[in-house]
């Protein structure tokens, strides 16, 4: 068999890929085709292909330049690609199996190409050797099953080594688990250890602001609050009734520990429009109380208590947080591994040993968290009195005068507050407490929710008081 002449590569290469550009448009099957939209090789013994040979010869003379140094004196019998090189297509396809279109399939050394409408990316002839090859989309990453190996370089990106053998059709094939839809979550604790007019919707009050407003929260496709519902009454609950009604939030009681475990690791499945999408946890933010090492979602107001801590996070599962996922904790201390009242400075206080630490491993997701106490005490008035720019002393006797002729009903507080009625608050305070003071039997609220998110208290001491941030 004669030697075929040599080719020069720029040339054959652009030759082929105007080529299979030229049939890409063609009704399938046709000469480069087939059915499915796999490429083919032309057949160098076919008369009926005599003229694809020669558009191609056509096509690569008009690259080479037709210059003796780079083309042969006369056209070999062959179909377009070259002896020696192979060709690689990409496939790209999600956890039910479907094709991805329109995700970026990289190729080291050869450029990227999006994948067309059956999932694959045309990656035509290429020299042979072992390529690293990636493949990603917004809304996807790397499934665990994939067929292939995957280095982990990014939640999005699905990448393998492929060896690309001389004179083969090679098919490498990528797997992204996706499209996912995106889930916020709001957890709220009940209050029932300070047991007061003005703590008792500490918790309830930055909640309502975080889900009524839309610069907290990053866009989500469905919004959830996971509420421990303990010694609430229906005047209390009412913000959260708004939630669910005008912002479109789904309210979930939290009974146990392992209700949160339960909601966390249920990752639906469903079906959009004939493709198949998962909801994966976005924002996570935590109002209740919170000791080193562990969320207390009912402290003080169990049984049940309903305790969050490392032994409940090891019982979710690792993936259920999309790329880029958020868990904020304003519950006290998340972000400190020691009981201690007071401190040098934060490492003494084992930030590495902390709840927060933990989660941001275990979820592999950034999680902001106070070393210290948060303060809740002045998020819905200001206090002092109205000379000092407070509003305490205003509320306390707005009150007093509503009460007299509105005892037992909702009281309106102008300009910005309202009390609710609540049987029994405050009576553990005993005479010299709320009734002294004019406050039992009711709850404070302020219209429009927290006047802004918990912040740092002065204890432990020795620490700082700002979020920290803590990261896998």
């Amino acid at each position: 068999m004669a030697k075929p002449p040599r080719l020069d590569p720029s040339a054959r290469d652009a030759a082929d890929r105007e080529m299979y550009e030229l049939y890409a448009k063609k009704p399938r099957p046709n000469a480069l085709y087939d059915e499915d939209g796999r490429r083919k090789e032309l057949d160098p013994a076919d008369p009926s292909q005599q003229a694809d040979r020669d558009k191609w010869w056509e096509l690569y003379f008009q690259h080479a330049g037709n210059g003796k140094d780079k083309a042969p004196d006369k056209p070999p019998d062959a179909a377009c690609v070259s002896c020696q090189n192979a060709e690689l297509m990409v496939k790209v396809s999600n956890f039910a199996g479907q094709a991805i279109p329109g995700a970026l399939v990289k190729v080291e050394g050869l450029g990227q190409r999006a994948t067309d409408r059956f999932g694959y990316a045309d990656f035509g002839a290429v020299p042979p050797g072992t390529y690293r090859i990636s493949a990603s989309k917004e809304g996807y990453k790397p499934s665990p099953n994939d067929p292939l190996p995957v280095d982990d370089d990014g939640w999005r990106e699905a990448t393998i080594k492929k060896e690309v053998p001389p004179k083969t059709r090679t098919d490498a094939e990528l797997q992204l688990d996706g499209p996912y839809l995106k889930e916020n979550i709001i957890v709220i604790g009940s209050e029932q250890h300070y047991d007061s007019f003005w703590w008792k919707m500490m918790f309830l009050g930055p909640a309502f602001t975080m889900g009524d407003r839309d610069d907290y929260m990053r866009k989500a496709d469905r919004k959830t609050i996971l509420m421990a519902d303990f010694g609430y009454t229906k005047w209390e609950r009412l913000p959260i009734e708004t939630l669910k009604g005008q912002r479109g939030f789904h309210v979930v009681k939290v009974n146990s520990a392992a209700d949160v475990v339960t909601h966390f690791n249920s990752r639906s499945l469903k079906k959009q429009e004939g493709a198949y999408e998962k909801i994966l946890i976005q924002d996570v933010s935590f109002f209740c109380h919170g000791f080193p090492g562990k969320l207390g979602l009912n402290y003080a107001g169990g049984p049940p208590e309903i305790d969050i801590d490392d032994r409940e996070i090891s019982k979710i599962e690792k993936d259920v947080f999309w790329p880029g996922g958020i868990i904020y904790s304003y519950a006290c201390r998340t972000g400190t591994g020691s009981w201690k009242e007071s401190f040098s400075n934060d490492a003494e206080a084992k930030p590495d040993e902390s709840l927060a630490q933990m989660m941001a491993h275990h979820f592999g997701v950034d999680v902001w968290a106070f070393l210290t106490r948060t303060l809740f005490s002045e998020l819905l008035r200001a206090p002092g009195s109205p000379a000092e720019g407070g509003e305490s002393d205003h509320i306390v006797e707005t009150l007093k005068t509503g009460r007299k002729t509105h005892e037992g009903q909702l009281i309106d507080l102008p300009p910005r507050h309202e009390a609710l009625p609540h049987p029994g608050l405050g009576d553990g305070w005993g005479f010299s407490g709320p009734s002294k003071e004019g406050t039992d039997n009711y709850a404070l609220w302020r219209k429009n929710g927290a006047i802004k998110m918990p912040y740092a208290a002065d204890s432990p001491t020795g620490l700082s008081k700002s979020m920290r941030r803590f990261s896998p």
